[in-house]
């Protein structure tokens, strides 16, 4: 068994915000975040904690692939079903209810992947624009 960081150091896995990329949609983007997770799993276990937020109607299968790398936590909220919250995070500056899912889940951190926030998120975003 491979002892986790969080058992050397005493501290928490960083909680890692990622917004679930439909295989369908994207496949190249699927496997990238699959790939992400399991190295982070492999080579950096328990220092992160993936957290991907999903939309109610996303594909099981899909998730339920993610939800079999070690570490990955998968959370099904309405907030994530299409673009929801994009007019908010563009008008008033904050998708209030994917906010509201990171304080719930507490997230350190948040990977905006071709998806805005807005900039009244009170987290750390890092923007990741796909090719």
């Amino acid at each position: 068994m491979v002892q986790g960081a969080d058992e050397v150091n005493g501290r928490t896995p960083l909680r890692l915000a990622f917004t679930h990329i439909p295989r369908k949609i994207w496949a190249g983007g699927y496997n990238y975040q699959s790939n992400l997770f399991a190295a982070l799993a492999q080579f950096r276990a328990g220092e992160f904690a993936p957290v991907v937020f999903a939309g109610n109607r996303d594909d099981d299968a899909d998730l339920a692939a993610l939800a079999e790398i070690p570490g990955v936590e998968i959370v099904r909220s309405a907030a994530f079903e299409g673009r929801a919250g994009l007019t908010a995070a563009l008008a008033l500056g904050l998708d209030r209810g994917a906010a509201q899912e990171f304080r719930a889940q507490r997230i350190d951190v948040v990977f905006e992947s071709a998806r805005f926030f807005g900039w009244h998120l009170r987290y750390p975003a890092v923007a990741w624009f796909p090719d």
